[in-house]
């Protein structure tokens, strides 16, 4: 069972609540009758390591190829493969960037809830390099 703390007690103790999320691990907050959790970065980015940005690519007739997202709604061509998957990139960092805009519409589409742990793994990257050398293919 999780122990959550009020959210009075951690605004009151603010930089121990800090030492003891990065360094004993996350933490359950209440503050009116709903709940959050704070975790660290690193914490954060081996739950994110379970997700796996999985793309498929098709040459297509005209010799361009097309590269579209496993589990995502994001789908890009290009004339090489990797235009293609430049763009993509690209289309990948824009769906993030809304997503996060229209948080409370995407989240509550029944369709779109799934892509969360995926959108955060893109906004957590620094840039598209490092964006590009997650995207299995």
């Amino acid at each position: 069972m999780r122990r959550v703390l009020k959210a009075a007690d951690v605004r009151e103790q603010w930089d121990q609540f800090n030492d003891d999320v990065i360094g004993s691990g996350p933490a359950f907050v209440e503050k009116d009758g709903r709940e959050w959790v704070a975790i660290s970065t690193g914490q954060f980015d081996a739950i994110l390591n379970y997700f796996v940005l999985e793309a498929e690519y098709f040459n297509e007739e005209d010799g361009s190829v097309t590269f579209s997202m496993v589990d995502l709604d994001v789908a890009e061509n290009g004339e090489t493969k990797e235009a293609a998957l430049d763009i993509l990139v690209s289309e990948l960092f824009e769906y993030a960037k809304e997503y996060q805009e229209n948080f409370n519409m995407y989240f509550n589409s029944s369709n779109r809830q799934h892509h969360l742990p995926y959108v955060l793994k893109i906004l957590s990257c620094d840039n598209k390099e490092i964006l590009k050398t997650m995207v299995r293919y």
